[in-house]
């Protein structure tokens, strides 16, 4: 399950909690007409959580200040990763 769909600077994320990993895309419409992500942060489907440098453990919340991207995850690891946009 997702824990927050968000509206970032540059496009809209969703953080995809149950699957380890954030979705984002260029704009909303794109979402809505069902296109792929642009990119997606941590693993695939089917991965299991990590707490690796590029992986998540129930990735929560995400927020993008000044192009980087912050994804916050909780129960277990309590992290906030940063990727560059």
């Amino acid at each position: 399950l997702p824990m927050q769909a968000k509206f970032l600077e540059t496009g809209f994320a969703i953080a995809d909690t149950s699957f380890h990993r954030v979705q984002i895309w260029s704009d909303l419409s794109s979402v809505q007409a069902g296109a792929e992500p642009q990119r997606i942060l941590g693993g695939a489907i089917g991965e299991r959580p990590q707490t690796l440098g590029n992986r998540f453990y129930f990735p929560s919340s995400v927020e993008e200040v000044n192009g980087t991207i912050f994804v916050g995850e909780f129960k277990f690891s309590n992290r906030i990763l940063v990727f560059a946009r």
